[in-house]
């Protein structure tokens, strides 16, 4: 590709705790059913670092909603991008000792 995107914004989950007044989260919220399964998302990951993609962004709704986030963070790492996630209210200790084991390997 000659001029691969700099940047995947890729929006995990709809689900949020919040409700931000400014947020740009669809109104007819996805399901839990309905989101792209951990291995779909890998897939993703590494075909964007195969085009060029420099940066991957974690989005939602609330990244740290999802249960496999340690799991989505180590296929982000493993596709060789960095990470990055939205507000994090549902952060504890644990998740975030998780989620800093997958991305530094």
């Amino acid at each position: 590709m000659t001029n691969p995107p700099i940047a995947l914004l890729a929006e995990l989950t709809h689900r949020c705790p919040l409700a931000c007044p400014y947020c740009s989260n669809p109104l007819d919220l996805l399901a839990r059913e309905a989101e792209l399964e951990t291995e779909t998302w890998a897939r993703v990951f590494r075909e964007a670092a195969a085009m060029g993609v420099l940066q991957l962004h974690l989005s939602g709704g609330e990244p740290a909603s999802r249960r496999d986030l340690e799991a989505l963070v180590t296929a982000a790492r493993e596709a060789g991008k960095g990470w990055g996630t939205g507000n994090m209210p549902h952060m504890n200790k644990p998740l975030i000792q998780g989620a800093k084991k997958a991305a530094c390997g």
